[in-house]
């Protein structure tokens, strides 16, 4: 939030842009278990308060929206292996130009 998105992101192949989103309570719970890792003071930062996560994921979504062509992906409870498999089907489903596709539009 606070840093607009880069050029670049619009000058490549949309087809490879991907969107990831979370559950907020387990990105809290990633988030303070990292703080606590690297030593941050969780009174002197918003990182993990649930309330900064939404703004965040709402922030997100709102990217997302503005961009209806990139595919979201929801991550919550899955390795980043099933994530890399989902990713790679839509991909080659969208290079074969399926019609509809295979799957729905959040995964």
């Amino acid at each position: 939030m606070g840093v607009d998105l880069p050029k670049a992101l619009f000058e490549i192949d949309q087809d490879k842009i991907f969107g990831l989103t979370i559950n907020p309570a387990v990105l809290q719970a990633i988030r303070k278990t990292r703080a606590k890792t690297l030593g941050f003071d969780e009174h002197q930062s918003n990182y993990a308060e649930m309330e900064h996560v939404r703004h965040e994921l709402d922030h997100a979504n709102k990217i997302f929206s503005q961009n209806p062509v990139w595919s979201v992906i929801e991550i919550t409870g899955k390795a980043i292996e099933e994530t890399a498999a989902v990713v790679m089907r839509i991909y080659h489903d969208r290079k074969q130009k399926f019609s509809m596709p295979r799957i729905s539009k959040r995964y």
